[in-house]
């Protein structure tokens, strides 16, 4: 079954991160504000932006690839490497906006024949989903569909799932930085680059985990509580919310409200879940 997922998704994932790296590299004002808004403005860095981007254009090539093994058709995967290139060649090489969104397109629609009818299906939910709903004759409400309330949650996990690796990320690209938080707001000092190497590598599985789906009541919980550590710990930036960044601090609690939905609601979230079919009624 969870190689089944990764066969329907792994090329979604790829594409969906492959956009967000393009987006930052290609200096997207709207993107950008977002970042510096919630205080992740450190990812706007050819630094991070450019191994973040190749990761996640090689995802979406394995994603093709394991694709391919079923549907036995090439043309996918060869669109997906041209694309591939065309993303690298047009931001980093040969700076050209308008080709590389093409490039980014041509990656993100690459997909298997075989896969159209589930996209379609997913396409359809977030189309009920956002569409207005009257209350029918018997006065039931549109929250009583299921598909609604599915949508959110996934929306829910994959945004907080995107939050969550950026600053496991930083673990990695800056070991330094990172054990300066853990000092500051955690008070754990001469944490070294292997004991950050050691957390990120943790955190990491802790967040594949919890954005598949997988052990829904114990990789949620860990979210949870991670999140809500972080949260708590920055209690004095909360009491003086108009010095400095501080106001940006506050960005944290809804995040924590996201957080606690998904695991107190960890049963309804079944889209794009390992074990749990990806299409809907």
């Amino acid at each position: 079954m969870t190689r089944s997922f990764w066969k329907r998704h792994t090329h979604k994932v790829g594409v969906a991160g492959s956009i967000f790296a393009a987006l930052c590299c290609l200096g997207v004002p709207a993107m950008l504000s977002i970042l510096s808004a919630i205080g992740l403005g450190f990812l706007i860095n050819d630094a991070v932006l450019l191994p973040l981007l190749i990761i996640f254009l090689l995802v979406t090539l394995l994603g093709l690839a394991l694709g391919m093994r079923d549907h036995h058709r090439a043309s996918a995967l060869i669109l997906g490497i041209i694309s591939a290139i065309g993303v690298l060649v047009f931001i980093f090489i040969a700076i050209n906006k308008v080709l590389a969104t093409i490039s980014v397109i041509g990656a993100g629609d690459c997909e298997p024949p075989q896969r159209a009818a589930a996209s379609a299906h997913l396409r359809e939910c977030f189309v009920l989903a956002l569409s207005p709903q009257p209350c029918s004759s018997s006065g039931m409400n549109s929250l009583e569909n299921p598909n609604r309330i599915r949508v959110v949650l996934l929306v829910l996990r994959l945004t907080v799932f995107l939050v969550m690796l950026i600053w496991t990320i930083d673990k990695f690209v800056r070991p330094a930085h990172a054990a300066s938080v853990y000092e500051h707001f955690y008070f754990l000092r001469g944490l070294g680059p292997a004991v950050m190497y050691s957390i990120g590598v943790v955190e990491l599985a802790i967040l594949l985990g919890f954005v598949i789906g997988f052990a829904p009541r114990l990789t949620y919980g860990l979210v949870l509580i991670l999140h809500a550590v972080s949260t708590f710990s920055s209690f004095h930036q909360y009491l003086h919310p108009y010095e400095g960044p501080n106001i940006l601090f506050f960005a944290a609690w809804p995040t924590l409200g996201a957080c606690f939905a998904l695991y107190y609601l960890r049963d309804l979230d079944t889209l794009w879940r390992v074990g749990e079919p990806s299409q809907v009624k």
